[in-house]
């Protein structure tokens, strides 16, 4: 969810958590953000390396 409270899918690459936080890789805007992880929705999927249909080029990949 964004902080005006749109829900958006994304799918990003994930650097690192730390505390609150995802820093990832957004293929949505084609960057490196940080997303909070209390706005992330509970019921994103994980696609790791095509072990997943529907797996995409980018990898290892969260998608919330």
């Amino acid at each position: 969810m964004s902080d005006t409270g749109e829900i958006v899918k994304r799918c990003v690459k994930v650097n690192a958590v730390i505390d609150r936080t995802v820093k990832a890789f957004c293929h949505l805007r084609k960057a490196s953000r940080t997303f909070k992880i209390d706005n992330i929705s509970p019921g994103f999927s994980v696609i790791r390396g095509g072990e997943m249909d529907g797996a995409n080029e980018y990898g290892t990949e969260e998608s919330f």
